[in-house]
C-alpha cells in the first residue's frame, strides 16, 4: 500500500476511484433489502431452472428456454442466479448488494473509458453517472441486473477497443486526461494500471474486446448497436470513418446481428407469452421515438418526478404536433453537422452514441413493457453516460483553471452542489423500493390511470395480508383494464383469503379466460371449485392445471382427494406419488396414498407410507389406528398394539381405538385384555363422549364372543 501512494498521480487516482465507488453504493445502499418486486419472483425468487442442477444446460441453450419459457434469452444474466442459488441460497438482500456493487464498478470503468477518448471532466461525468436518481430502477430492482450486468462488460469491451486502436494517448498526456482528477500524465501501459499487462497484444486486446461485447449482449441484448459506437468514436478522433475502422467493426456486427436474431427468435416465441404488446403502426411509432428521446434528456437534467410507470402517451402521427420533438431532434444534428468543426463535434458525436443505444427501446421492437408505457428509466441506462459526458466536458471546459487541466474552485464547487443534489434525490428513490406499497403508492399518485399500477399496489397490499384493500385496487384495474389477468386472479385470491370463495370464482373464471396459458389461474379456480364442492368442475380444472404444469405438488394431491372420493383409487395412487414426487412430503399426503395401497391391496407399502406419516404427525391417532388395522391382518400384533397404546395417550376417550385394541388383543390370543378393551369402548360409547363411539350393540357382540372364546378355549 505504501508502494501505491509513493507516486502522486497513483495516489490520487486510487483515492478517486474509492470515492466514486463510495459514492455509488452509499446512495443506492436503500435499495439493499430482502424484498422483491414486479417480476423478481418470474425471474428470480420462483424460476425453477435456477434450482435444478440442470437448468444450466436450458438456460444456455435457447430450445431449453423455450420449454422453461423463461422470458429473455439472457443467459449470462440468469446463470448468474444459478450460481447464486447454490452459494447463498437466492438471497435477495445479497443480490441486490451484487446490483449496487456491478453499478458502481460500472462508473469506475466509464471514467477510466471517458479519459480514454479524452473527454473533459471524465470524472465528474462517472460520478454523474454514480449517483444519478435515473439509476436507481436498474440497481434496486433485482430483474434489472440485466442493465447492471451487461453495462460493466459493455464499458470494458469498448475500453479495450480503444487501446486496440491505440487511441487518446497522446491527448491524454497532453491535457491531463482531461480529468480534474488527474495529477499527471496516465500510466502509458494502460489507463492508471487498471487493466492487466497481458492485454499489451494487439490481437489479445482485439479479441477480449470482442468477447466481452458477446457478453454483454448474453447479459442483456440491448447493447446491441454497440458496433455503431466504434464507428462515432472512429469519427470523433479522425473526423471521418475509415475503411480500417469499418474493418475492425465488422465482427462486432456480425456478433450483433447472431445475437440479437436469437433474442428476438426467443420473443417471438417465448418472451410476449402470448399478449400484444403494442398496436401503434410504425409512423405512429417513428413519431413517438423523438417523444422518447426528449423524454430521456428532460429526465436527465431534471430527475424529479421520477415513476415506475409512467403515463402512456398516444402519438397519432396524423397530427403534426406529433412530429414536433422527433423534428427538433433532427433540427439538432443538422445543426451540430453543419457546425461539426466547433461546438457541433462533441454534441453529434454525444447524441450519436445516445440515440443509437436507446434505439432498441424506442418503439420500433416490441416489448412487453410497452404495454404499460413507452417509457422507462431503466431504458436508458445503457445511454445515459453520453449526454453526462457532454455536460461535464461542456463544465470543465467552461470552469478550467489558469493550466487548462484542472477544474476553478468555482467549477468544483458547482459540481459538488450538483453531485451533492442528485445524491440526495437517489438515496430518497432508493429508499421507496425498500417497501413495495410505497413504491407502488408512489406510481399512483403520479400516474392514477394507470391499471398495472394499481394491480400492483394490490399484490402489494395482499402480501400484507390487508385484504379488502387491495380488493379495492383490483376492481380498480380492472375498471380500468379489463383483459388484466393479474388483476382477476389477485382478486380471487383476495376473495378466497377472507373465505369469500363463493365470490372468488367468478374472477378465478375471468382470469384463465384472459389467459388460459397460466397454470395459477386454472389452479386456484379448481381449489375453489373443490371448497364450494363443485368437484367435477374442479376435477377438469386440476386436469388443465397438470397440462400446463405436471409437476404440481398441491394440484395432483387435490386432485388425488377428489378421484379418491370417487373411488377411483388406482388413479388417486398416481396422483398422490406425484404430489410426492414433486415435492408435497407431509403427513397427509402419506396417509392417502397408504389408504389408496391398502385398498388394492400393497399392505407392505402402504405400512411405509402410514409409519412416514406417523413420523410427521405422531399424534394423528386416525393413522396410528389404521396402521394397526393393517398390522393385525398381518399377524403383526404387538406392532399395531404399541401403535394403539400410543394413539390413546393422545386420545384416551375414543371407543374407537379402545375396541381397536381389543381385537390387537383378541388376535394374538390375550382374551382378558380384549375383553377389558372393548368394555372401556362400551363404557365410552355407551356414555356418547366419542364423536366417532362404535354402536354400543356391536360392542356387546364383539364382548360375547369374546369370552365364548374364552370359555371355549383353543382348539
Amino acid at each position: 500500500m505504501n508502494d501505491v501512494f509513493a507516486r502522486p498521480s497513483r495516489a490520487k487516482t486510487l483515492l478517486a476511484m474509492m470515492v466514486l465507488a463510495a459514492m455509488a453504493c452509499a446512495v443506492h445502499w436503500p435499495a439493499v433489502h430482502d424484498g422483491g418486486i414486479w417480476d423478481d419472483n418470474h425471474y428470480v425468487t420462483e424460476n425453477p431452472t435456477l434450482r435444478d442442477p440442470g437448468g444450466l444446460w436450458d438456460i444456455w441453450n435457447i430450445r431449453g428456454m423455450k420449454e422453461t419459457k423463461l422470458m429473455n434469452y439472457f443467459p449470462l444474466l440468469f446463470t448468474t442466479w444459478w450460481i447464486e442459488y447454490r452459494l447463498t441460497g437466492l438471497d435477495m438482500t445479497i443480490g441486490h448488494a451484487i446490483n449496487v456493487l456491478l453499478h458502481a464498478l460500472s462508473a469506475l470503468i466509464l471514467w477510466r473509458f471517458l479519459k480514454r477518448l479524452s473527454v473533459g471532466g471524465a470524472w465528474i461525468a462517472a460520478a454523474l453517472f454514480a449517483v444519478h436518481p435515473v439509476t436507481v430502477e436498474s440497481v434496486a430492482w433485482l430483474s434489472e441486473r440485466k442493465n447492471t450486468l451487461s453495462m460493466p462488460l459493455f464499458l470494458l469491451s469498448m475500453l479495450l477497443f480503444l487501446r486496440f486502436e491505440g487511441s487518446g494517448a497522446a491527448a491524454a498526456d497532453a491535457d491531463g486526461g482531461g480529468d480534474p482528477t488527474a495529477g499527471s500524465a496516465p500510466n502509458k501501459r494502460g489507463p492508471a494500471g487498471f487493466l492487466p499487462s497481458f492485454l499489451g497484444s494487439r490481437p489479445v486486446t482485439y479479441a477480449a474486446s470482442l468477447l466481452l461485447f458477446v457478453l454483454a449482449l448474453l447479459a442483456k441484448t440491448s447493447v446491441v448497436t454497440l458496433p455503431v459506437l466504434l464507428l462515432v468514436f472512429a469519427w470523433w478522433r479522425y473526423g471521418r470513418v475509415r475503411p480500417k475502422d469499418l474493418l475492425h467493426a465488422a465482427p462486432f456486427f456480425a456478433v450483433a446481428l447472431l445475437l440479437g436474431l436469437a433474442t428476438m427468435y426467443h420473443e417471438w416465441n417465448v418472451g410476449q407469452l402470448g399478449v400484444a404488446a403494442r398496436y401503434e403502426g410504425f409512423w405512429s411509432r417513428l413519431a413517438a421515438s423523438g417523444w422518447c428521446v426528449w423524454f430521456y434528456l428532460y429526465k436527465l437534467v431534471l430527475p424529479w418526478g421520477l415513476s415506475m410507470v409512467y403515463p402512456r402517451w398516444n402519438v397519432d402521427p396524423a397530427s403534426a404536433v406529433a412530429w414536433l420533438p422527433l423534428l427538433g431532434l433532427l433540427a439538432l444534428a443538422v445543426a451540430a453537422w453543419c457546425w461539426r468543426t466547433g461546438w457541433g463535434r462533441p454534441v453529434l458525436a454525444a447524441l450519436g452514441v445516445y440515440v443509437a443505444l436507446l434505439l432498441p427501446v424506442l418503439g420500433f421492437l416490441d416489448i412487453g413493457y410497452f404495454g404499460h408505457s413507452l417509457v422507462s428509466d431503466h431504458f436508458q441506462y445503457a445511454s445515459m453516460w453520453s449526454p453526462l459526458a457532454l455536460a461535464a466536458a461542456a463544465g470543465f471546459r467552461l470552469f478550467r483553471g489558469s493550466n487548462r487541466t484542472t477544474v476553478s474552485g468555482t467549477g468544483i464547487a458547482i459540481a459538488a452542489v450538483v453531485l451533492a443534489a442528485l445524491s440526495s434525490l437517489t438515496w430518497a428513490r432508493a429508499a421507496l423500493y425498500e417497501s413495495p406499497e410505497a413504491l407502488w403508492r408512489d406510481a399512483l399518485g403520479k400516474n392514477p390511470n394507470s391499471w398495472i399500477v394499481h394491480t400492483r399496489l394490490g399484490s402489494a397490499l395482499t402480501g400484507q395480508g390487508r385484504f379488502k384493500e387491495a380488493i379495492e385496487r383490483f376492481r380498480e384495474a380492472l375498471e380500468l383494464h379489463q383483459d388484466n389477468y393479474d388483476a382477476h386472479h389477485n382478486l380471487g385470491i383476495a376473495l378466497a383469503e377472507l373465505d369469500r370463495h363463493g365470490e372468488a370464482i367468478e374472477p378465478f373464471r375471468a382470469a384463465v379466460a384472459c389467459n388460459p396459458t397460466q397454470y395459477e389461474g386454472h389452479f386456484h379456480l379448481a381449489l375453489t371449485l373443490q371448497i364450494q364442492g363443485h368437484h367435477e368442475e374442479a376435477i377438469a380444472e386440476y386436469l388443465e392445471t397438470l397440462a400446463l404444469k405436471p409437476d404440481h405438488a398441491n394440484a395432483n394431491y387435490n386432485l388425488g382427494l377428489l378421484i379418491l372420493a370417487q373411488g377411483r383409487h388406482l388413479d388417486a395412487l398416481v396422483h398422490f406419488r406425484r404430489a410426492l414426487e414433486f415435492g408435497l412430503t407431509d403427513a397427509a399426503t402419506h396417509h392417502n396414498l397408504a389408504d389408496c395401497l391398502v385398498v388394492v391391496g400393497r399392505s407392505d407399502d402402504a405400512i411405509v407410507h402410514y409409519l412416514h406419516s406417523i413420523r410427521l404427525a405422531p399424534d394423528d391417532v386416525e393413522t396410528r389406528g389404521k396402521v394397526a388395522a393393517v398390522m393385525v391382518s398381518r399377524g403383526e400384533h404387538d406392532q399395531a398394539i404399541e401403535h394403539l397404546v400410543a394413539a390413546l395417550r393422545v386420545a384416551p376417550r375414543s371407543a374407537l381405538l379402545h375396541l381397536g385394541l381389543a381385537d390387537a388383543h383378541a388376535a394374538a390370543g390375550r382374551l382378558d385384555e380384549a375383553i377389558a378393551a372393548a368394555k372401556r369402548a362400551l363404557e365410552l360409547a355407551v356414555a356418547v363422549l366419542d364423536g366417532h363411539g362404535a354402536p354400543a350393540e356391536q360392542i356387546r357382540a364383539r364382548i360375547a364372543r369374546f369370552e365364548q372364546e374364552r370359555r371355549v378355549g383353543p382348539r
